[in-house]
Protein backbone atom coordinates (compact mmCIF):
# COMPACT_ATOMS: atom_id res chain seq x y z
CA UNK A 1 0.00 0.00 0.00
CA UNK A 2 1.35 3.42 -0.91
CA UNK A 3 2.02 5.75 2.00
CA UNK A 4 -0.88 8.13 2.48
CA UNK A 5 0.16 11.72 2.97
CA UNK A 6 -1.78 14.92 3.33
CA UNK A 7 -0.67 15.93 -0.15
CA UNK A 8 -1.63 12.68 -1.84
CA UNK A 9 -5.07 12.72 -0.22
CA UNK A 10 -5.72 16.37 -1.11
CA UNK A 11 -4.68 15.63 -4.70
CA UNK A 12 -6.91 12.55 -4.89
CA UNK A 13 -9.99 14.23 -3.40
CA UNK A 14 -9.47 17.45 -5.39
CA UNK A 15 -9.25 15.53 -8.65
CA UNK A 16 -12.23 13.35 -7.76
CA UNK A 17 -14.21 16.52 -7.11
CA UNK A 18 -13.35 17.73 -10.60
CA UNK A 19 -11.22 20.65 -9.43
CA UNK A 20 -7.90 21.76 -10.83
CA UNK A 21 -5.19 23.07 -8.54
CA UNK A 22 -5.91 26.54 -9.86
CA UNK A 23 -9.64 26.23 -9.11
CA UNK A 24 -9.04 24.96 -5.57
CA UNK A 25 -6.54 27.74 -4.97
CA UNK A 26 -9.02 30.37 -6.17
CA UNK A 27 -11.70 29.01 -3.84
CA UNK A 28 -9.24 29.11 -0.95
CA UNK A 29 -7.88 32.54 -1.81
CA UNK A 30 -4.31 31.27 -2.14
CA UNK A 31 -1.80 30.90 -4.96
CA UNK A 32 -2.01 27.79 -7.14
CA UNK A 33 1.71 27.22 -6.52
CA UNK A 34 0.93 26.71 -2.84
CA UNK A 35 -1.61 23.99 -3.72
CA UNK A 36 1.04 22.34 -5.90
CA UNK A 37 3.56 22.46 -3.03
CA UNK A 38 0.95 21.14 -0.60
CA UNK A 39 0.13 18.18 -2.86
CA UNK A 40 3.86 17.45 -3.25
CA UNK A 41 4.25 17.50 0.56
CA UNK A 42 6.60 20.47 0.45
CA UNK A 43 4.24 22.63 2.55
CA UNK A 44 1.88 22.07 5.48
CA UNK A 45 -1.18 24.28 5.85
CA UNK A 46 -2.14 26.23 8.92
CA UNK A 47 -5.07 24.89 10.92
CA UNK A 48 -7.26 27.61 9.43
CA UNK A 49 -6.31 26.65 5.87
CA UNK A 50 -6.66 22.96 6.72
CA UNK A 51 -10.27 23.62 7.75
CA UNK A 52 -10.91 25.59 4.53
CA UNK A 53 -9.44 22.81 2.40
CA UNK A 54 -11.59 20.22 4.16
CA UNK A 55 -14.70 22.33 3.65
CA UNK A 56 -13.96 22.79 -0.07
CA UNK A 57 -13.37 19.06 -0.49
CA UNK A 58 -16.45 18.18 1.61
CA UNK A 59 -14.54 16.02 4.07
CA UNK A 60 -13.94 16.18 7.81
CA UNK A 61 -10.98 18.36 8.80
CA UNK A 62 -10.07 15.66 11.33
CA UNK A 63 -9.19 13.30 8.50
CA UNK A 64 -6.61 15.74 7.14
CA UNK A 65 -5.27 16.36 10.64
CA UNK A 66 -4.99 12.60 11.24
CA UNK A 67 -2.79 12.35 8.13
CA UNK A 68 -0.47 15.04 9.47
CA UNK A 69 -0.30 13.40 12.89
CA UNK A 70 0.40 9.92 11.50
CA UNK A 71 3.19 11.38 9.38
CA UNK A 72 4.77 12.89 12.51
CA UNK A 73 4.83 9.61 14.45
CA UNK A 74 8.13 7.76 14.88
CA UNK A 75 9.11 5.50 12.00
CA UNK A 76 7.06 2.33 12.01
CA UNK A 77 4.39 3.70 14.33
CA UNK A 78 2.56 5.66 11.62
CA UNK A 79 2.48 2.59 9.39
CA UNK A 80 0.13 0.85 11.84
CA UNK A 81 -2.48 3.52 11.15
CA UNK A 82 -2.23 3.44 7.35
CA UNK A 83 -5.02 0.85 6.81
CA UNK A 84 -7.37 2.82 9.04
CA UNK A 85 -6.51 6.09 7.32
CA UNK A 86 -6.90 4.47 3.89
CA UNK A 87 -10.39 3.32 4.85
CA UNK A 88 -11.25 6.81 6.06
CA UNK A 89 -10.02 8.34 2.80
CA UNK A 90 -12.04 5.83 0.77
CA UNK A 91 -15.13 6.62 2.83
CA UNK A 92 -14.57 10.37 2.37
CA UNK A 93 -14.15 9.86 -1.37
CA UNK A 94 -17.32 7.76 -1.51
CA UNK A 95 -19.25 10.46 0.35
CA UNK A 96 -17.78 13.22 -1.80
CA UNK A 97 -18.82 11.47 -4.99
CA UNK A 98 -22.15 10.51 -3.40
CA UNK A 99 -21.62 6.86 -4.28
CA UNK A 100 -23.60 4.19 -2.44
CA UNK A 101 -21.70 2.72 0.48
CA UNK A 102 -21.57 -1.05 0.09
CA UNK A 103 -23.10 -3.07 2.87
CA UNK A 104 -25.73 -0.50 3.78
CA UNK A 105 -29.37 -0.91 2.87
CA UNK A 106 -30.79 1.65 0.48
CA UNK A 107 -34.13 1.46 2.25
CA UNK A 108 -35.16 4.03 4.83
CA UNK A 109 -35.34 2.62 8.35
CA UNK A 110 -38.83 1.73 9.51
CA UNK A 111 -40.30 3.93 12.22
CA UNK A 112 -42.88 1.28 13.22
Amino acid sequence: MAQLTLGSVVRRLRAAGGLTQRELAARLGIDATYVSHLEANRREPSVKLLRQIAAELSIPAGLLLALIISDDLPEGEGERFQPLLAGMVDLALTAQLRLPISGLDDEEPSMA
